[in-house]
């Protein structure tokens, strides 16, 4: 190469910010940069660089190079022709093995000694290129899916120098994949059975799957390691593995069974070392003491948690790879849900819910005897309950709706997947209609979700909202608890109403009369 070259860069992040300085240092050109908002953008636009989200929307000369460093975008073939040399791909894994996503993560839970990182040739198939330059380096035992990524940060900057040591003089020594040796991991490949402890799993593993979560203040789209107990699921915050055993699990003391321990941990055997627990943190994010955790549960020393089955984990994990790849759809819908409006008269937030019983109007202007009639009842029904909250507390309303499609998608773990899903809206029907559509097609999400993203902290859930239930079937198992639910079940003759006190139930009675009796003939059959 004998002149300056060109380059558009297109990723995230501090390492391609890094590799731009690196180039513009040696004298070369940064034309583009493609990438979603954040500071690789503001860099470019801070340095008078075209930037733009995808790399086919840049314009202007055609780059010599195109370099994708940590880009979340596959590119397509008219984007990996863009560059008249070369498209190069940085991936954080030794290729051919960990191709794909989630690479740190499954290495540490692998429980691997040795990593790398590569500048590879672009290609129509993920992953899959030419090498152009390694390297490789130890993991340390206590290795985590945080500490990793710093290393291949540092390992990927040393390499990127070499490869354009390699650009410049024109050496570059292309070799070959070893398909045989390839491993991939797409975004459904995520932490075992989303991440519930079972009997048959051992603290060894177990303290793995802690390192691999670990991922600081990033997004986590790996998973989160969880105990279930007393119809609870809980987060492993603080952990360690006490006293090696051999993977056999001892008669005196089975998989669950709480040991001696020191200080305020708890001690749990599992199928190989006791897990030595500090601290839980609980699903709306409140940190727990080991102990207090225990206590509410009433397990002490000697006794056994009853640890999930190899094949209620293996459900677990079923479920989550079907809806995971949905979760930047909930993240939103999560974003931007309202907490429930308080009635003027309401007694507060955590007052015990009261049940009222409501007999629908005569002509309710559907047929209610069927799952579709029922349906748009209770559409009608919170439409206005949105119209009537927006008079009070703005205009976008939030409901929680929860349908016989919703409950499958998450069943038979309502502790780890959302029974009832967040619907906003600033309009009523038929636009709410649409919007519940739009949300039943979606199915459900792991609970854990705003634990794994920073974003999501300080969201509503279920239990800052009103439900709408539709054929629950006596099923009650909503978790969290809702802050009030309304219910319509067959045979479709009154509706079921929890609520911290009669206000609400009296708002939504005037509702019913006012918005759900249509001047139709229309009768029940």
């Amino acid at each position: 190469m004998t002149r300056p070259a060109r380059f558009w860069l297109a990723g995230e992040g501090l390492l391609l910010i890094a590799c731009a300085g690196v180039l513009l240092s040696r004298g070369h050109q940064v034309t583009g940069v493609a990438g979603p908002e954040g500071p690789a953008r503001s860099w470019a636009e801070d340095h008078g660089i075209p930037a733009s989200q995808r790399v086919r929307h840049l314009t202007g000369p055609r780059p010599d190079f195109l370099l994708s460093i940590v880009n979340p975008h596959v590119l397509n073939p008219a984007e990996l022709a863009a560059p008249a040399r070369l498209a190069v791909n940085f991936h954080s894994s030794p290729l051919p093995r960990y191709a794909g996503v989630h690479s740190t993560a499954w290495a540490v839970l692998n429980g691997e000694t040795e990593y790398g990182v590569t500048w590879h040739v672009m290609a129509e198939e993920v992953d899959s290129g030419d090498i152009l330059v390694q390297r490789r380096f130890p993991m340390d035992k206590d290795e985590t899916a945080l500490s990793l990524g710093v290393k291949c940060y540092h390992h990927g900057l040393e390499s990127f120098t070499a490869l354009i040591d390699a650009l410049e003089q024109d050496r570059l020594a292309p070799r070959k994949q070893d398909a045989g040796r390839r491993s991939y991991y797409t975004r459904r490949d995520r932490m075992p059975g989303a991440g519930l402890i079972g009997t048959h799993h051992t603290g060894q593993e177990v303290a793995r799957w802690c390192r691999a979560a670990h991922v600081g203040n990033a997004a986590n789209t790996f998973g989160l390691p969880k105990l279930l107990a007393g119809g609870t699921a809980v987060v492993l915050d603080e952990v360690t593995v006490v006293r090696p055993t051999p993977d056999i699990a001892r008669p005196d003391r089975p998989p669950g069974t709480r040991v001696p321990a020191p200080g305020d941990a708890v001690a749990i055997a599992t199928a190989g070392a006791d897990l030595l627990v500090t601290r839980v943190r609980r699903l709306d994010g409140t940190l727990v003491a080991a102990r207090e955790w225990a206590a509410g549960l009433n397990f002490h020393e000697g006794d056994r948690l009853a640890l999930p089955t190899p094949e209620i984990c293996r459900t677990a994990g079923a479920i989550d790879r079907a809806h995971c790849v949905r979760e930047a759809y909930w993240a939103a819908a999560l974003t931007a849900a309202r907490p429930l409006p308080p009635e003027p008269t309401a007694r507060p937030a955590h007052a015990p819910l009261t049940q009222h019983h409501i007999p629908l109007p005569t002509r309710a202007g559907v047929s209610t005897c069927t799952e579709a009639g029922r349906r748009e009842l209770l559409i009608r029904l919170a439409a206005g309950w949105i119209a009537h909250a927006a008079r009070r507390g703005g205009t976008a309303q939030t409901i929680w709706w929860s349908t016989p499609a919703v409950r499958a998608a998450a069943a038979p773990l309502p502790e780890l997947f959302a029974t009832a899903v967040p619907v906003t809206t600033d309009t009523p029907t038929p636009a709410l209609a649409e919007a519940v559509r739009a949300a039943e097609r979606q199915g459900t999400f792991a609970r854990d979700l705003p634990l794994r993203h920073p974003g999501l902290a300080a969201v509503p859930s279920a239990g800052d909202g009103l439900l709408f239930a539709l054929d629950t079937d006596g099923f009650r198992r909503f978790r969290p608890e809702p802050r009030a639910m309304v219910c319509l079940d067959a045979p479709g003759e009154r509706l079921h109403l929890l609520t911290p006190g009669p206000a609400m139930a009296d708002t939504l009675a005037a509702i019913l009369s006012s918005h759900c009796a249509p001047a139709s003939t229309n009768r029940r059959e």
